[in-house]
């Protein structure tokens, strides 16, 4: 198990800052989230080595669900995007589903983009989203009988949960046992620091360690002030080293 934080907690700040940040505030690992195209790769191993961070994931954007050139086109940019993160040593990226599209275009998709990354056996990990195709626990279930593959991952956003009335903490919502999971939380629908809303973090802690759930847990901050964006942060990750139980032993 593995404390990480996402560049998207620092949006104010170039990716450069953002890397420096996610090392300041004691997180070991990092998911890189990219605004456009991805800097070179020698550039980007850099940054994680003089920041001694390793790579969780990265945060590829939306699967297609549209009309089947558009499909493909997406799914060849998230496979760029999985190649870049396995040179980087990391094995998994994650997605999202669109708000609008096929269900079959959806799941076409994706066992598409499986069979491109079977050479370097990367994880795609589908994140649950609200206001999107895969939002519910029906959703998250009928994804995961249209492809059952081992490297199509859970990862669970519990706030993205909590806003559309389930239970991240219920096990029997999760369609397999969640690969990553996200440090976020939700308070009358507005995204806040983890543990300052309706998130129940020790309850999902610890149904997720006797869960046998080993993965990355990777902070996507929101809800802080400006000027307290860094401190909530590392407060963020001491909460997260409680609730885990992380270095306990």
């Amino acid at each position: 198990m593995i404390l990480a934080c996402s560049t998207c907690s620092f949006p104010r700040d170039r990716l450069e800052i953002a890397i420096a940040k996610v090392a300041w505030a004691g997180f070991r690992g990092i998911e890189l989230e990219f605004a456009g195209e991805p800097p070179a790769e020698e550039w980007l191993r850099e940054r994680l080595r003089n920041n001694e961070l390793v790579l969780v994931t990265i945060r590829a954007g939306e699967l297609g669900a549209g009309d089947p050139e558009a499909t493909l086109a997406r799914s060849a940019e998230i496979g760029r995007l999985a190649q870049l993160a396995h040179r980087l040593d990391a094995s998994r990226v994650v997605v999202t589903a669109p708000a609008h599209g096929e269900f079959a275009a959806l799941t076409e998709g994706l066992r598409m983009l499986l069979d491109a990354l079977q050479a370097i056996q990367s994880e795609v990990a589908v994140a649950n989203a609200a206001g999107t195709l895969v939002a519910t626990p029906d959703d998250l279930a009928r994804l995961r009988r249209a492809v059952p593959s081992p490297r199509h991952g859970f990862a669970l956003d519990p706030a993205a949960a909590i806003r559309v009335g389930w239970d991240p903490a219920d096990a029997s919502h999760w369609p397999c046992r969640p690969t990553l999971v996200y440090l976020t939380d939700v308070r009358d629908g507005a995204t806040v620091p983890p543990g300052t809303g309706e998130v129940d973090w020790p309850r999902l802690a610890a149904v997720l360690r006797r869960a046998g759930f080993d993965g990355p847990i990777v902070l996507r901050l929101g809800g802080a002030p400006d000027y307290a964006v860094e401190p909530a942060a590392k407060e963020a990750r001491v909460a997260a080293e409680e609730w885990f139980e992380i270095g306990w032993r």
